[in-house]
C-alpha cells in the first residue's frame, strides 16, 4: 500500500508540474495577445481640425471583444466606428481583430463611393459573415460618418447595428445629446 501511495503521489506531482507549466504558457500567450490587441486598437496620435476626442479602453479581461477605429485623412476626421463582439476572452478578441480589417477596408472603400451608411452596414455584415465562416459569434456596433463643410460646420450620420448610440456633447451649449 505504501508503494502504491508513493507511486500515485509521484504521478500527481508530475501531473501538477505539467499543468503549472501549461498554465504559465497560457498566461504568457494571453499577455502577448493583450499587448497585440492594445497596439491594434488605439486612438490616433494626432489632432483633428474642429474635433476633440477622448478614448478610455479598459477590457473586461486581459483581451476584449470591443473594437473602435477613427477614419481620417491628414487632420480631417471622416468617421468613427465602435463594435463589440459577443462573448468575452480570446474568442471574442480574435473576432474583433478579424472584423477590424473587414470594417476598415469596406468603410474606406464605401465612403469613396459615397454609399449610404445603411448600405455600408449591410456590406460590413456580409463581409464579416464571410470572413468568420462558421464561427458562432456576432457583433453589434455604431458607424459614424463625418462630412466637414467649407463653412466650418459638419454633417454627422450615424448607423446603429444593435449597439447603444454614442453620447454627443455640445461644448457651446454645454449640453449632452
Amino acid at each position: 500500500l505504501k508503494n502504491e501511495v508513493e507511486e500515485q503521489t509521484a504521478k500527481l506531482t508530475e501531473a501538477n508540474h505539467k499543468l503549472e507549466h501549461e498554465r504559465d504558457i497560457a498566461r504568457k500567450d494571453m499577455h502577448m495577445a493583450s499587448v497585440v490587441q492594445q497596439k491594434f486598437f488605439h486612438a490616433p496620435d494626432q489632432k483633428f481640425s474642429n474635433w476633440d476626442y477622448a478614448v478610455c479602453y479598459e477590457p473586461f479581461s486581459e483581451v476584449s471583444g470591443d473594437l473602435f477605429n477613427f477614419y481620417y485623412e491628414q487632420d480631417s476626421l471622416q468617421g468613427v466606428s465602435v463594435f463589440d463582439a459577443s462573448g468575452h476572452g480570446v474568442a471574442a478578441s480574435l473576432i474583433t481583430m478579424l472584423s477590424e480589417n473587414v470594417i476598415k477596408t469596406i468603410y474606406s472603400e464605401s465612403r469613396k463611393k459615397h454609399k449610404h451608411l445603411s448600405e455600408i452596414l449591410t456590406d460590413l455584415n456580409n463581409g464579416i459573415i464571410e470572413a468568420k465562416g462558421d464561427v458562432d459569434n456576432f457583433l453589434t456596433g455604431v458607424l459614424i460618418s463625418i462630412t466637414e463643410k467649407t463653412d466650418g460646420n459638419c454633417k454627422i450620420d450615424i448607423a446603429d447595428a444593435g449597439h447603444p448610440y454614442p453620447i454627443l456633447y455640445r461644448a457651446d451649449a454645454k449640453e449632452i445629446v
